[in-house]
């Protein structure tokens, strides 16, 4: 396929994504278009990982770039964006023309929370600009809990080469033995816990775009932090209601707290239904089940 094939299959994809299509207005496309084409290699250009999702689908048929992926990110920024502000709402057409994935996590979330339990439950914070937010909440009377996505960051090497291919569509290939330290992940993850911003109960989405650790080590850690938080350096009240582990939009586990949601008055149909929400709104995992906090 030439760029230009590239270009028309994703300008196509949008054509039934209304509010994708005016992030990605005519004019940007046009503005994209001819910078694209008239770079003469791919890796010196970018490309917007919601804009570009349908070449990821192509270079990866299915699994974590499946074109519904897509589809759900609509259904999520069309759930935020009558309830933005316009600061927000130009924030998030920055970010997405930006070219993040990070972004895109937090608009399937949206969307998987407000097809669980309605649009009407998932609220927007308020918060001065320069303050630290969670992605929203979510209310299911009498519970209340905060969403926060958040990415788990590698070795800045890493980071780097990664950034690359999410911008430019170009794979690289991980090293066969990548540096798998599982200190540095439990740090990390603590690090994002200390860190959320709700305010109350959160669940954490913690998102992971390269093979930091191998999906049961990474859950090990997780599962570690949940059942003995003084291990850590973290208090019980530290604690969310729950973390969910991903790669890229593959789940991987999902584990709950049990004091954490007493305290939050979320019991077990609720959290089922959270685990649900995540599960059906992300993609499932397919080579085994999805970890839980029972599922060893």
């Amino acid at each position: 396929m030439s760029r230009a094939d590239y270009l028309n299959r994703c300008d196509a994809a949008l054509a039934d994504k209304p509010r994708l299509a005016a992030v990605f207005d005519a004019a940007w496309r046009g503005d994209l278009r001819a910078r694209a084409l008239a770079e003469p290699q791919d890796p010196a250009f970018g490309y917007p990982t919601a804009y570009w999702w349908p070449m990821l689908d192509l270079m990866s048929p299915g699994g974590a770039f499946a074109p519904e992926v897509q589809a759900r990110m609509e259904t999520g920024l069309d759930v935020l964006w009558p309830k933005m502000t316009e600061r927000d709402r130009s924030d998030v057409t920055a970010r997405l023309r930006a070219g993040g994935p990070s972004v895109c996590d937090e608009l399937l979330a949206a969307a998987a929370f407000a097809v669980e339990f309605g649009r009407e439950a998932v609220t927007l914070p308020t918060a001065a600009p320069h303050e630290r937010k969670p992605e929203f909440f979510v209310e299911v009377p009498p519970a209340r809990w905060a969403v926060e996505c958040r990415q788990l960051q590698d070795a800045r090497e890493v980071q780097v080469r990664n950034d690359q291919m999410i911008r430019t569509g170009q794979p690289w290939i991980t090293p066969a033995q990548p540096d798998r330290d599982a200190n540095r992940l439990r740090s990390a993850i603590v690090g994002k816990i200390k860190r959320a911003q709700g305010g109350g109960p959160t669940f954490i989405i913690l998102s992971s775009y390269t093979p930091w650790l191998m999906p049961d080590e990474m859950q090990a850690v997780v599962r570690r932090i949940l059942r003995e938080p003084g291990s850590v350096g973290l208090a019980e009240s530290d604690l969310p209601i729950g973390i969910a582990c991903l790669f890229w939009t593959v789940v991987q586990g999902v584990w709950f707290c049990d004091p954490a949601c007493a305290a939050a008055s979320i019991e077990g149909p609720l959290r089922e239904r959270i685990r649900r929400a995540v599960v059906r709104g992300f993609v499932p995992r397919t080579d085994t089940e999805i970890l839980t906090e029972t599922g060893w």
